[in-house]
C-alpha cells in the first residue's frame, strides 16, 4: 500500500503525509516495531524487493512487477496550529467534516478543494504536498507531488502507476493528465 499512511484515524495529529515518498528526519510519529523505520513509500517498496529483516520480510518480489498507487484525494484535520511550517506535524482537533463527494469525515476529493498557490506547499524531503488555511490541514497529492512519483517509479524499475480514484479528479482531468507525463 503506497498511501493512507496518515489520516483522520489519528484524530488529534499530528498531521502527516498521507503519501510520503521518503522518510523525513522531522516526522515526529513513533517507527513502527520492532524496527526503526517510519510509514513512507520508499520503505514499502524496499520491504518489497530487498527485504526488511527487523520485520521478518524477506523481500525479492520484482519491481517490474510492482504498481504505485496515487491517491486522487486528500485526507484531512481541523484546529490545527500554523506551528513553523503551515500545519505540517502538528496537533489538531478533530478529521475536517465531510466534504460532499466523499462523505466521510477528514476526506475530499481532488476537485473539492481547489486551493489557492498560497495555501499548497512542498516538503522536499519527502516530495510530498499539502495544503494549509490557517486552520485546516489537508494532505495528499498535487502534480507536482504526482511527477514526483512517476519519477520516482521510472528510477526503481516499477512497472508503472495508478490513481485511486478516477471520480475524485476535476473536469480537465489535471491529475490524471499529470500521472500520463510523468511516465513518458
Amino acid at each position: 500500500m503506497s498511501y493512507d499512511m496518515h489520516g483522520s484515524w489519528d484524530a488529534k495529529g499530528p498531521t502527516n503525509h498521507q503519501d510520503p515518498l521518503h522518510d523525513s528526519p522531522a516526522d515526529p510519529t513513533t517507527p513502527i516495531t520492532p524496527g526503526t523505520r517510519k510509514y513512507n513509500v520508499d520503505t514499502t517498496l524496499t520491504a518489497y524487493t530487498a527485504g526488511l529483516p527487523e520485520y521478518g520480510i524477506p523481500g525479492g518480489f520484482p519491481a517490474n512487477k510492482i504498481v504505485l498507487g496515487i491517491p486522487f484525494y486528500w485526507r484531512g484535520w481541523t484546529g490545527v496550529p500554523a506551528g513553523s511550517n503551515y500545519g505540517l506535524y502538528q496537533s489538531a482537533t478533530r478529521p475536517t467534516a465531510a466534504k460532499p463527494l466523499s462523505q466521510e469525515a477528514g476526506l475530499a476529493a481532488w476537485k473539492e478543494l481547489n486551493p489557492t498557490a498560497a495555501q499548497t506547499h512542498w516538503d522536499p524531503v519527502t516530495e510530498s504536498s499539502w495544503v494549509y488555511d490557517g486552520t485546516d490541514f489537508w494532505t495528499g497529492d498535487t502534480p507536482q507531488a504526482v511527477q514526483a512519483r512517476g519519477a520516482y517509479a521510472k528510477s526503481k524499475g516499477l512497472g508503472g502507476l495508478f490513481a485511486f480514484s478516477l471520480e475524485n479528479d476535476d473536469a480537465s482531468g489535471t491529475m490524471l493528465n499529470s500521472l500520463d507525463i510523468s511516465l513518458r
